[in-house]
């Protein structure tokens, strides 16, 4: 960026992606995990607010700038009406395929599940074995609600669009608990 005075170099420098950060750093932090998807979810939710869809979600296609976490690979948003073709990569792209926002959370929720448990994608939803000895295992166990309502088995079971996933996002980094508003939803239909 020479406006600001940043040389940058395409030949020799290289974005940080999220799969580069989980290689050098293994599993990351629940809270960090939290972050860095409220920042995916922003950008879908833009994106699905104006009818368009990603199609790639996944660890590789999304980069660190200044440490704030950019949706790339553009090339591959299109109109929701026209996102049927397939595309995408295994394990991020859900069952029904690619081409709605409710398939970009589901790949959203996959990238959230590798970077905090460590896991493959497709170990999902096994928890790590040694997860009582995690230092943030209340932290990763409020996360893990969310990845498991993105990666339902289908559409009626996920979150709808970035904008339905980045409100719980927000709501656990402002320290929110999620398994106690559920479960406190879930008394309250009951007591009715």
């Amino acid at each position: 960026d020479v406006e600001r005075g940043r040389q940058i170099d395409p030949a020799a420098d290289t974005p940080l992606t999220l799969a580069e950060m989980r290689a050098r750093r293994g599993r990351i932090a629940a809270d960090e995990c939290a972050r860095i998807g409220a920042a995916v979810a922003r950008v879908l939710a833009s994106l699905h607010r104006r009818g368009l869809v990603h199609r790639d979600v996944k660890p590789s296609n999304v980069i660190l700038v200044d440490g704030v976490a950019k949706l790339a690979d553009v090339g591959l948003v299109a109109p929701t009406a026209n996102a049927h073709t397939f595309v995408g990569t295994e394990g991020y792209v859900p069952p029904e395929g690619p081409g709605a926002p409710s398939a970009d959370v589901f790949a959203l929720g996959k990238v959230l599940y590798e970077l905090s448990t460590g896991h493959d994608r497709q170990e999902f939803p096994k928890l790590p074995a040694d997860l009582a000895s995690f230092p943030d295992r209340a932290a990763l166990l409020e996360l893990n609600e969310i990845i498991l309502h993105a990666c339902g088995p289908t559409p009626a079971d996920r979150y709808r669009d970035g904008a339905t996933i980045l409100a719980d996002l927000t709501a656990l980094n402002a320290g929110v608990s999620l398994r106690t508003r559920r479960f406190a939803a879930f008394a309250l239909r009951v007591a009715a």
